[in-house]
């Protein structure tokens, strides 16, 4: 898929591509000797997930982006797929529940790579309750074990 001359809209049919660091706290004991992604995976204190558009990338996805370091395993979504984790719906102790939708856009802030883009929640993800939702579907699609384009060594999964 191309995402020819328009690259403000991130269509449902792109590949998504996320850096995974090979470290303990990205990977938690499963079932008996299988170890599985955690949701630690998918952390960021800004509460939006950073992922890169494959067709934007040099060399997906063996280059950097999107691969972060030489070592690191590359889960690699639908853009159409990742925008269906949503909605989330959420209630802060007596309140109404807010639903939130699921959101995909470009972000090249602060010099960051053409092919950086954001998931986040619309209305905006302002609370780590709704974030940790988030996380956790992203955690459920990634261990079905069908989005790994580059795998970690077997070790961690």
């Amino acid at each position: 898929m191309s995402v020819g001359d328009n690259h403000s809209v991130v269509t449902d049919e792109e590949r998504l591509y996320r850096s995974v660091k090979l470290c303990a706290g990205n990977f938690t004991d499963g079932s008996v000797d299988r170890r599985r992604l955690s949701s630690q995976a998918f952390a960021d204190r800004s509460l939006k997930i950073s992922m890169f558009r494959a067709a934007l990338c040099i060399n997906p996805p063996w280059g950097k982006p999107p691969r972060l370091n030489l070592d690191d395993a590359i889960l690699d979504f639908s853009c159409g797929e990742v925008r269906q984790l949503g909605p989330i719906n959420h209630q802060v102790e007596h309140k109404e529940t807010q639903e939130y939708s699921i959101m995909v856009s470009p972000d090249v802030s602060g010099g960051q790579h053409v092919s950086h883009c954001l998931v986040h929640g619309n209305p905006a993800i302002e609370r780590q309750g709704v974030f940790r939702k988030l996380k956790e579907k992203f955690t459920l699609l990634a261990n079905d074990g069908r989005h790994w384009a580059i795998r970690p060594p077997d070790m961690y999964i």
